[in-house]
């Protein structure tokens, strides 16, 4: 069984709703709707609980697929996709930590040029 389909299925959805947190975000933070601080731990709070969403969904769709097929019924299948899905959040979490890394400092920067053209 190969596991890059579901590791993708995994971190597409999260690296799609990061960025959309990201912008969201940031858009308020420009807008001057939330401080630095607020919008830094928002959005560490937000790439902390999208994994766990993003599983929460997956497995109920994954096991439905697994009742309803009965040719997927084997256990091989089974433990492949429990791995596939833990590497899959895994890497979600090491991809999280480069993303909010790189989004605090993007936040740092924004909020530095907000400041330097209000004076």
């Amino acid at each position: 069984m190969d596991i890059f389909p579901f590791v993708l299925a995994v971190l597409l959805p999260f690296m799609g709703l990061a960025l959309l947190l990201f912008r969201t975000i940031a858009r308020n933070l420009s807008r001057g709707g939330i401080g630095l601080l607020g919008s830094i731990l928002l959005f560490w709070a937000g790439l902390v609980a999208l994994p766990f969403c993003i599983f929460a969904a997956l497995v109920p769709t994954l096991n439905y697929l697994f009742r309803t097929f009965p040719f997927l019924q084997a256990a091989a299948w089974d433990v492949g996709l429990a791995i596939a899905l833990s590497v899959g959040l895994l890497l979600t979490y090491v991809v999280a930590a480069i993303v909010g890394a790189i989004a605090t400092w993007k936040f740092m920067s924004l909020r530095k040029l907000q400041i330097e053209t209000a004076t």
